[in-house]
């Protein structure tokens, strides 16, 4: 019965198995990166690779690790989907990786979900995702740029965090 799988910091490299989503009691998993240098997180070619997993068979995490790696592509549309209560707090880092692309529109039916994406190319997050208020801590009331600042925008968390740090032209 595992409910915790902590991997992460273990120089892991390769894709993820799909066999892993067949451990349906997990609340937990860690597979991050480790990062020696703040240079190391913005590096390609570490970690783990590979398109991003969609992890659809995980019906009770609450706690999911995944960068920095080297993830590509898009994140699935089907990320999450195997997630039974969709009311409870859950924590995704997919941040520091290869990632690109647009957000699935699905991710709008969770109501508490604290998704890290910082260091991607992520292109855009649907409205539909920013109308989550309870996103990100609550902090999704202050609008998209809560939970990424768009492209050619920064600032220092990669996000709005409160009405003091704007998103601000590269």
């Amino acid at each position: 019965r595992m409910e915790h799988m902590s991997l992460g910091k273990n120089r892991l490299q390769g894709s993820i198995p799909r066999q892993i989503t067949s451990l349906p009691l997990l609340e937990f998993l860690s597979l991050e990166n480790e990062a020696g240098t703040p240079d190391d997180a913005f590096s390609s070619g570490t970690g783990l690779s590979g398109p991003v997993p969609a992890l659809d068979g995980f019906p009770r995490i609450s706690e999911l690790y995944l960068g920095p790696n080297s993830f590509t592509g898009t994140v699935p549309s089907h990320f999450l989907q195997g997630v039974h209560d969709k009311s409870a707090k859950i924590t995704v880092d997919l941040g520091f990786n290869a990632i690109d692309g647009s957000i699935p529109v699905d991710l709008s039916n969770f109501d508490d979900l604290n998704l890290l994406l910082v260091g991607n190319e992520i292109s855009d997050i649907p409205a539909e995702v920013c109308k989550n208020v309870g996103w990100m801590n609550g902090e999704v009331a202050h609008g998209c740029d809560s939970i990424l600042c768009p492209p050619g925008l920064y600032n220092m968390d990669g996000r709005q965090v409160d009405t003091t740090t704007l998103c601000e032209t590269c």
